[in-house]
């Protein structure tokens, strides 16, 4: 029985150890009108998701895969407790301006432009934001590597992410997303007509779907990768050699080099552009 008992207090206990979970929320000056979320990580994942409420709701949390970072001398070690959660919260009222500041991220909202950055910014944490319905203008970067991904958003969305990938489901608007190492995958509920929009990396797969009613003209880059397609697409210039595979409606084409064509007779710029991997380009089982 003694050894039994001093084996129950040798153990570990996985509460004691778990990394507490930070929830801010902030609310949006006119909260009927579009708005603009801007977010910037050094390092980390980035997930954006619908929500039918008003406000902008944030969960943060460090990355359980990083060690954490040596804490930095000017950083506010006033924690207060709020709810079992370890939050400090500042509001500042300068310009029509709001910030709250947690451990691990502020957010600040002036006239509907909602801005969101670690506190220090030599931290690697995961972010979910959680934004209203209305149309919403994405600008999300990570400088040093993690993943960012949207679902279910309206309206222009920007994705910078040189060292990750990055995974866009089920959005409508437009887009333009930048990798290095990552790939880039990207499902459209609708396109904004006569929009451009830009997708590369350097080493990775680019896949993007879009509704059957897409026209756009592709420019279409890669030195080394092939392009899968069951669009219809009128290249320029010499027809390149196509290859018939699986279906009767899928191809494939070596690129080479550089193409250009239209799709459905052509609108804007559509630039899909990388070094070594494969571009998809599929059309929506969905009808238009």
């Amino acid at each position: 029985m003694l050894l039994l008992s001093v084996v129950g207090i040798g153990q570990a206990n996985p509460m004691a150890r778990a990394t507490p979970k930070e929830e801010l929320s902030i609310k949006l000056t006119s909260p009927d009108k579009p708005f603009r979320l801007n977010v910037g990580l050094t390092e980390g994942d980035i997930k954006i998701i619908r929500y039918p409420g008003k406000e902008i709701l944030v969960e943060a949390e460090p990355n359980p895969d990083k060690k954490k970072p040596a804490q930095n001398a000017n950083q506010n070690t006033n924690i207060n407790s709020n709810n079992n959660q370890n939050i400090n919260i500042t509001l500042a009222q300068e310009k029509q301006s709001k910030t709250v500041t947690g451990k691990y991220v502020a957010v600040t909202e002036t006239d509907n432009t909602v801005r969101i950055s670690p506190v220090n910014p030599y931290s690697s944490i995961n972010v979910t934001i959680k934004v209203p319905t209305k149309t919403v203008k994405l600008n999300l970067s990570i400088a040093q590597g993690g993943e960012v991904s949207v679902k279910d958003i309206s309206g222009e969305t920007e994705v910078m992410n040189p060292n990750g990938s990055i995974v866009l489901t089920n959005i409508s608007g437009s887009a333009v997303a930048t990798s290095i190492t990552g790939n880039i995958t990207i499902t459209f509920a609708s396109v904004t007509e006569n929009t451009a929009m830009a997708f590369s990396t350097l080493i990775g797969k680019i896949d993007v779907t879009f509704p059957r009613s897409f026209k756009a003209n592709m420019n279409l880059q890669s030195d080394d990768g092939i392009l899968f397609s069951d669009f219809h697409i009128q290249f320029e210039g010499a027809a390149p050699k196509v290859d018939t595979i699986k279906t009767p409606t899928l191809y494939r084409i070596n690129i080479g080099g550089k193409l250009r064509g239209k799709i459905n007779g052509g609108s804007a710029e559509t630039l899909m552009k990388n070094m070594n991997g494969n571009i998809y380009i599929r059309r929506s089982k969905q009808p238009a």
